[in-house]
């Protein structure tokens, strides 16, 4: 209900008042590939249908991870909703920008029945990069490659460094300085 009251500003004093029954009908947009929700507006309200997901609430704690299926995109759903993985979810929700990443705030998901999940992508790590569009000189020591943002990428190799927050893996693709592995 919305309401409107208009007061005159004279010496005649009167008032007049009029209200209207109004309907918000704010209508999620079907985004058929993950890669388009790049193009869409902060805040809109989103519905992606089938998507595989590729990590869900039996691996995560805080969401889940649905993919397209041949693995060129993919995107964070969170908001307390369970998906296992290896099912299709339909999702709808609010895309909201996260500490640079997409994500879906979800507000309802479907879970399909069968399995969906796509083949595995074996690269070395050597080709997985983490530079993302960034070119100054501040990323200057990551990695060139595919860029992963998005992407939930299962990897292997040796643990060769902790560091803070995080680790170094290597599968021997990249020989240091000298040559050795």
């Amino acid at each position: 209900l919305i309401e409107a009251i208009a007061y005159e500003d004279s010496n005649m004093f009167t008032q007049g008042m009029a209200s209207v029954q109004a309907e918000v009908d704010n209508i999620p947009l079907a985004v058929s590939r993950i890669g388009d929700l790049g193009s869409v507006a902060d805040g809109r309200l989103v519905t992606l249908t089938s998507k595989p997901v590729i990590g869900g609430t039996d691996a995560f704690t805080d969401g889940f991870f649905v993919s397209e299926t041949d693995r060129s995109a993919g995107v964070k759903v969170v908001g307390g909703f369970q998906a296992p993985t290896g099912v299709l979810a339909t999702v709808s929700g609010e895309l909201k920008v996260v500490s640079g990443d997409l994500v879906i705030e979800a507000m309802s998901v479907t879970v399909g029945s069968g399995t969906a999940l796509p083949s595995p992508l074996a690269v070395p790590n050597l080709c997985l990069g983490n530079r993302g569009l960034g070119t100054g000189p501040e990323y200057a020591d990551l990695r060139p490659g595919l860029s992963n943002a998005g992407l939930l990428i299962k990897t292997w190799g040796s643990v060769i460094q902790v560091v803070d927050g995080g680790f170094v893996i290597s599968d021997g693709s990249i020989r240091p300085q000298g040559g050795k592995t």
